[in-house]
């Protein structure tokens, strides 16, 4: 059962391959109205509010051109992940200044902590591989990232 529901957290509707954006808040609040169209939050504004409210706290921007925005609200209907490649960058106040080229929005509804900081630890550990977030990076499809983050959901190192 809790393979089956990992899997429901990624699809092919919320992989997005040729983003692009100058302004952080900007280009954030374009995901939250994406993950509104996809049905996925309630509310694009009061999502948002949580993604930005966690932003001005600490950026996370974690390094290496990766962004992984993250936002615990009521409006979330379930746990989904938003995958998108940004192939000109973005600026986002990484903590190591580059520019952002591959992100993972997550859409927490608050009963779904746990499981998140369990997703979460699983992509933070894939992508610290240069190999792993290059091949995600030279993806062409949406097909092609379904596959590694599925791989990289479905891992068990028990």
């Amino acid at each position: 059962m809790y393979l089956e529901k990992k899997m429901k957290i990624i699809e092919k509707n919320l992989i997005h391959l040729d983003l692009a954006g100058t302004d952080k808040k900007e280009f954030l609040n374009s995901l939250c109205e994406c993950l509104h169209r996809e049905g996925v939050v309630d509310s694009a504004e009061e999502f948002f509010q949580a993604i930005w409210e966690r932003e001005e706290s600490f950026s996370t921007g974690i390094g290496r051109n990766i962004a992984i925005p993250h936002g615990k609200s009521s409006v979330v209907k379930e746990l989904k992940i938003l995958v998108g490649l940004i192939p000109a960058g973005i600026e986002y106040e990484s903590l190591d200044s580059e520019p952002v080229n591959l992100i993972f929005m997550f859409a927490v509804p608050p009963e779904e902590s746990d499981r998140y900081r369990v997703l979460l630890g699983k992509i933070s550990a894939f992508t610290r591989e240069d190999a792993n977030r290059l091949e995600l990076l030279a993806s062409k499809t949406k097909e092609e990232i379904l596959t590694i983050m599925s791989r990289i959901l479905n891992e068990d190192k028990s």
